[in-house]
């Protein structure tokens, strides 16, 4: 269970998400919607434990913009009242989540429920099958919702498997590339990989599944992420283009949070995303978690 969450809170989230799209979103049609050729759409895109995370909350907090929220997510088969409401929401001002949850209806969600129903993408490498009238209805929604002096950040780590598609189906989005130490980034999957082996029945898979993950479950788990972090580096570097893509450091986010979202807000200029940047409760640095090679016997 996720920490900090509400029990009854979570038992309701489950009801609503239990009863099929069909029977929800046809309360939607009623309202009126815009059309638009362009989507101001921030998209963050990663390997796991890479500070995907806190890169998200950073984007979100630290500007005026539109994010998944869980409310948003578990409202995911209402795009346009979701979002509606995340618009209303007040952000949370801490910066704290549990391996990529953040509790609270107002958290920011990575949105895996959200993006596997409107754009076919969750976390297996695949080709993106979307009927026609749920992609053409998902625009309507961002087109009504986004404007370029308010666009949305969106930190799901499926969006690693799908660059060329987001760029096809959302023109005028910007994708943001965040690397991180990869001596760090794979040490700290391996972890995580021997935490959820003691903790979760039947465990034998974390996160992100490239082409292939299925010949590499039984391999041993330095070896497996080893695989793991190579194949998602290779399908991310595949699809990224200097034309829309921004490649960021997370030690150097940490080392200077406010430069970061400048950074930012001037590549997002040049993409006609006017990013209004709220720094008034951005701390100026956050502790870089890396690791020593010469110490840690891993």
């Amino acid at each position: 269970m996720r920490k900090g969450s509400n029990p009854i809170l979570l038992l309701g989230a489950r009801i609503i998400q239990s009863i099929p799209p069909v029977f929800l979103t046809w309360i939607e049609f009623i309202i009126r919607k815009k059309k638009s050729n362009i989507f101001p759409i921030i998209f963050v895109i990663a390997p796991p434990r890479s500070g995907s995370t806190i890169t998200y909350q950073l984007l979100n907090r630290g500007t005026r913009s539109l994010y998944l929220s869980n409310l948003w997510n578990l409202l995911y088969a209402l795009p346009y009242i979701g979002g509606k409401y995340t618009k209303d929401m007040s952000k949370k001002k801490d910066f704290k989540s549990d391996r990529g949850l953040v509790s609270g209806l107002s958290g920011e969600s990575k949105g895996m429920r959200f993006w596997s129903y409107w754009m076919g993408q969750d976390l297996e490498e695949r080709e993106n099958i979307v009927p026609e009238k749920r992609l053409k209805y998902i625009k309507s929604v961002f087109s009504t919702l986004l404007r370029k002096d308010k666009p949305m950040i969106s930190g799901y780590l499926g969006h690693a498997f799908s660059v060329d598609f987001l760029r096809k189906n959302f023109p005028g989005c910007m994708f943001v590339y965040l690397k991180r130490d990869e001596m760090s980034n794979i040490y700290s999957m391996i972890r995580t990989y021997q935490e959820f082996e003691k903790t979760r029945k039947n465990f034998n898979w974390m996160s992100l599944k490239p082409i292939g993950w299925q010949d590499n479950i039984e391999e041993e788990v330095t070896n497996k992420v080893l695989w793991q972090y190579k194949s998602i580096k290779q399908k991310i570097e595949s699809e990224i283009s200097e034309e829309d893509t921004i490649i960021v450091n997370y030690e150097d986010i940490c080392n200077n949070l406010h430069k970061f979202l400048k950074q930012i807000k001037e590549f997002a200029k040049g993409h006609d995303i006017d990013l209004k940047l709220c720094l008034e409760n951005i701390p100026d640095s956050f502790h870089v978690s890396k690791i020593n090679r010469d110490k840690d016997e891993l």
